[in-house]
């Protein structure tokens, strides 16, 4: 099955538990059924990476990838804009986010060195489309079972389709070029208004804050999901939703409905939002971000268990440290 073209995310799009909720909530009582047919582009598209071992019975932890892609009209290609790994520990009941600012300079298997979001395809069809998930599992050391990518178009319908979500905004945002428009503190939003959230740059620590704020995004609607307490007509509504607006790659029933599990088990407050200790600094000619020495404490920390036993949050992220 081939991946179908998708316009424009400049942010992360709805959340891998939303996705894995809605759908494996319900997939256990889904055999041998016809799943309905898609209305329009997906706005999330799962793909299994079958070189990593999944049983979702086991002890060891879950690393999933969440892409959210930049694809639009007149622009080739579809850059990664938004990077966020999570790790889920079932056993202890907790999670990590961690998330990657988009112009990270990484090696690739080359041994060029380039920004990690130009890893997604420049265009439907070409290039590696397992690279992005390779470049940031070697980067984070990590096994990543499952790569969640998320498109522009079908972001404001899905979180409609879902009755909106509930987002803790840090600060007061009034930004004209995104639409945030935000009072600090607890938010209802819709699809416009969560994409306006996820997209504002214009705020102190520029993308290094919104790559946090888009992590918030992952948590409001893990809340809002495990809020619903969804019964089996529920259910069915979630499972409608996301066949609706979703597009499985090598993903079966039974890895949704383990991975629900998961999922499901970690309370939204049992999960750590970081990002990625960095710089800014230049690659030629280019603005780019490098990642500090902190940022290996932080993987190593993770690698593990999926939890952040050790690793204290720098300071200085949220305010990048300038580099030359």
């Amino acid at each position: 099955m081939s991946t179908r073209p998708v316009r424009r995310l400049a942010a992360l799009v709805a959340t891998v538990a939303t996705v894995i909720a809605a759908v494996g909530v319900i997939a256990v009582r889904i055999v041998d059924g016809a799943l309905p047919a898609q209305a329009q582009e997906p706005a999330l598209v799962i793909t299994r990476n079958e070189s990593v071992s999944f049983s979702g019975v086991s002890e060891e932890p879950v690393f999933v990838l969440i892409i959210g892609n930049d694809e639009r009209r007149g622009v080739g290609g579809r850059r990664a804009d938004a990077l966020h790994v999570v790790g889920l520990n079932a056993t202890a009941g907790e999670a990590t986010v961690v998330n990657i600012p988009r112009d990270t300079v990484v090696t690739y298997p080359d041994g060029s060195q380039h920004r990690i979001n130009e890893g997604n395809p420049r265009a439907q069809g070409q290039g590696d489309p397992n690279l992005q998930t390779r470049l940031v599992s070697e980067l984070v050391g990590v096994p990543i079972a499952f790569t969640v990518e998320a498109n522009f178009a079908g972001f404001v319908g899905m979180v409609d389709d879902l009755g909106g979500i509930e987002v803790d905004v840090p600060f007061r945002m009034r930004d004209s070029a995104s639409g945030a428009r935000f009072d600090a503190g607890l938010q209802r939003m819709d699809g416009a208004a969560a994409l306006a959230f996820s997209r504002n740059r214009n705020i102190r620590g520029g993308d290094f804050q919104r790559t946090a704020d888009q992590a918030l995004v992952i948590l409001a609607a893990l809340a809002k999901v495990q809020a619903a307490r969804p019964d089996i007509s529920e259910s069915l509504r979630l499972v409608g939703v996301f066949m609706k607006h979703g597009e499985l790659h090598g993903t079966s029933a039974t890895d949704l409905v383990h991975l629900s599990r998961l999922a499901l088990g970690i309370q939204s407050g049992a999960i750590r939002n970081e990002v990625v200790p960095s710089r800014t600094g230049r690659l030629g000619t280019g603005s780019v971000v490098y990642s500090l020495p902190e940022a290996q404490d932080l993987f190593a920390d993770l690698r593990d268990n999926a939890i952040l036993d050790t690793y204290k949050t720098l300071a200085s992220v949220g305010s990048p440290q300038s580099g030359n």
